[in-house]
């Protein structure tokens, strides 16, 4: 028996189907969250499949209205990214979640969305006290 209990439908959250300005980023949006829980988002999978332009100017605008949260981060000499989705916007406190958990296990963050930098100058600041 499986883990997954398969629906045949996905809830999303009206705020962004009604408030994103970007029909790019709203058909985003409704796929992925169609996806399994446990899906690991990939970029060059959604290039395949709508083409990259498309993709790239949908995560933009997902990003801009914090619903993307991109992360850049190191372990030893790999250069790794991890995507984070969600219908209901991150807020700081759940990005700087996401940060420590990558700095617990021993990474290296680099770089976040431009919409949660602060967040990164922020730890570097306290680092010098």
């Amino acid at each position: 028996m499986s883990g997954i209990i398969s629906t045949k439908f996905v809830q999303i959250e009206n705020h962004p189907l009604q408030e994103l300005s970007d029909i790019r980023a709203i058909g985003l949006l409704a796929h992925l969250m169609s996806m399994p829980p446990d899906w690991v988002i990939c970029k060059t999978q959604l290039y395949k499949k709508f083409g990259r332009a498309m993709v790239t100017n949908a995560i933009a605008v997902l990003e801009e209205n914090r619903h993307w949260v991109h992360i850049d981060f190191r372990d030893g000499s790999k250069n790794l990214h991890a995507y984070r989705l969600s219908d209901i916007a991150f807020t700081d406190d759940q990005v700087t979640e996401l940060l420590n958990e990558l700095r617990e296990a021993g990474f290296q963050v680099k770089n976040v969305s431009p919409s949660f930098q602060h967040l990164l100058a922020t730890r570097i600041e306290h680092s010098h006290d």
